[in-house]
Parts: C-alpha cells; structure tokens; sequence
C-alpha cells in the first residue's frame, strides 16, 4: 500500500489549491476610492464638474446611468446642499494599487446654475448606487466662481509642468498672452490663490503654484489688470495615469458588498 500514498497525495493537495484559489477570491472586497482634489471653476453653460473615482469591482457596470440615483454635493457638516445632474459616466484608464487592480471613472455632471459663488473647504459626493445603498464620498476642496463682465484671455499657449514627475500636482502654468497684456501690471487668482505669485518672460507668463495637500491638475486663470479681467477658462493640464502610486495619504477607500 505504501507505493500509492504519493498518488494519494497529489490530488488532495491540488484539490486543496482550489479551495484556496477559491476561498480567497471570496474574500475579495468591493472598494470605491477618491483622491482628495482640489475641484476649482468658473461658471460657464458648457463646462462639466469632472469627479474621478476608482474602483477594483471591474463587473460593475459603473458607466450605466440607471445605477445612480439623487447626487448632492454638501459640505461636511450639510449647511451647504447643491442637487448636481449626472450627465455621462467615463471610462478612464487602469491603475494598480497595493496589488489590486482599480479602474478610473469619471463622473460629469451639468454644471449648476448658481447665482453666487460656491465654496466648500470639505466637500462631498452623496448618491444612491443600485443594490449597493448609499455612499458619501469625500472630494476635497470645492470652488464655483460665478464670472462678471470678465472678458475671455486672447491666448496661444496653455501648459502645465511638475517640479518633479514623482509629485501628484502640476508646479507652474505657462500661458501664452497678447503683447499688450504683458506689458501691464496685474493680479493673478487661480482659485488655490488669489494673488499667485508669476513672472513673465516676453509673452510668456509663468504662474507658481504652490505644493497643496490635494490633487491639482485643472485649473482656472483670472488676470486682473486696472481696467480689465480675463480669465482662461477650466483646463486639465496633464493626464495622470498614476495617481494612485503618487497620492498616499490623500487617498479614501470606501468599502460595500
């Protein structure tokens, strides 16, 4: 009997792999994740409010409209409620985070029609998901500014760089303005700073941005002259297909079934 026990052995240890294989892809928990963001805007009909988010349930049809229900962006203590439209749901690209795989999804919802300016230092993303009850997710920072008679920046040049490729936020933005604008003394606000620092060179203007905590990528400009200003509207300035690896410590992890 003894010269069979090997041939006993193998298909119990490889039934037992199975029920481990088995076992541990039950264990697999459903996630959503945010990177806390800086979501800054100036009001304009045609400009969609862009929320990205991950997740690792890759058979949820996340892009399916019907699955959402009643969004609200509020305020972390809910004085502040605005109703927001979703409009589309967009596929992103893929990411690997602490070896799972998470897929990115933008949500774009209808710009609201505000009569004055919005802001929310910590904001939130309420909504119902389908079989999956209610989530509250936090973005971040959250502007709306309403423009006056601000006049649209006539440029040619719109960019933005990092310091360093391993930071999740863009450094500076290079704009391309008119010879007569460059010429004249002004005020910059970007949203993260009312009167950002700037130099410019010909008509290159150079604006600094700060290291912030939060994501930054899209950003509005508004140049203040004596007599005048123009703005540059909402620009994603890169795309960044690994933010996950970049965010630590911004990164919020919703867990459901």
């Amino acid at each position: 009997m003894k010269k069979f026990v090997p041939f006993l052995i193998i298909p119990l240890l490889i039934g037992l792999l199975i029920l481990l294989i088995i076992d541990n892809k039950e264990k697999v928990i459903s996630k959503i994740m945010t990177v806390s963001t800086n979501y800054h805007y100036l009001y304009e009909d045609n400009q969609t409010i862009d929320v990205g988010f991950y997740t690792n349930n890759l058979e949820l049809p996340i892009n399916e409209l019907a699955l959402y229900d009643n969004f609200k962006l509020k305020s972390e203590n809910s004085n502040t409620i605005v109703n927001l439209d979703l409009k589309e749901v967009n596929y992103s690209h893929d990411e690997v985070y602490l070896q799972e795989v998470y897929r990115n999804y933008i949500f774009k919802f209808v710009m609201p029609n505000l009569e004055n300016d919005l802001k929310i230092e910590d904001a939130y993303l309420n909504f119902k998901l389908a079989d999956e009850g209610e989530f509250e997710l936090f973005l971040g920072s959250f502007k709306l500014i309403v423009k006056d008679d601000y006049k649209a920046l006539n440029w040619h040049l719109a960019e933005g760089s990092k310091s360093d490729t391993n930071d999740h936020s863009i450094s500076s933005l290079k704009i391309g303005i008119p010879s007569s604008l460059a010429t004249n003394d002004f005020t910059i606000d970007i949203g993260l700073d009312s009167n950002a620092e700037y130099e410019i060179n010909e008509q290159l203007l150079i604006i600094n941005i700060p290291k912030l905590a939060y994501f930054t990528n899209n950003l509005f400009v508004l140049i203040s002259t004596d007599s005048n200003t123009y703005y540059l509207s909402n620009t994603f300035y890169t795309k960044e297909y690994s933010l996950l690896s970049k965010a630590s410590g911004i990164i919020n992890i919703y867990e459901f079934s």
